[in-house]
């Protein structure tokens, strides 16, 4: 993708499945879409959530390494994680969650970093993971 409206139409078209959760953050921590899975995970309906740092789900102790990593992610060509990981974001109601989170670096131009993040957000279950 070589535009931020590309890369935002790319984050919304993986919004819409509702498999798993999707949320886009652009490079400034925002989040820029939030899909309905998103809202039954965390409790937050989309127009709660979009416009909001991505501070609404992550914990207060965890914020510090959150935000350095997601620094130095964004000011970078990182393409994204290899594998799905466990995470404990937060819900609505404040307590803590047990998922898996898998992460994409999506990067707008050629200019060296990411325009977001797209976190696709899992429970896994007997029957193997949600999406």
């Amino acid at each position: 993708m070589t535009d931020t409206a590309g890369v935002q139409t790319l984050a919304a078209t993986i919004a819409a499945d509702e498999r798993c959760a999707a949320i886009y953050v652009d490079a400034s921590g925002t989040i820029r879409t939030w899909n309905r899975e998103a809202e039954t995970i965390f409790g937050y309906r989309a127009d709660q959530a979009i416009g909001c740092r991505a501070d609404l789900i992550v914990p207060e102790s965890e914020r510090g390494a959150h935000w350095e990593g997601f620094e130095r992610a964004i000011k970078s060509n990182w393409p994204g994680a290899c594998a799905w990981g466990a995470i404990e974001p937060l819900h609505s109601s404040g307590r803590q969650l047990a998922l898996e989170v898998f992460l994409l670096g999506l990067q707008p131009s050629q200019t060296g970093s990411l325009g977001g993040v797209l976190a696709l957000f899992r429970t896994a279950s007997p029957y193997g993971p949600s999406c």
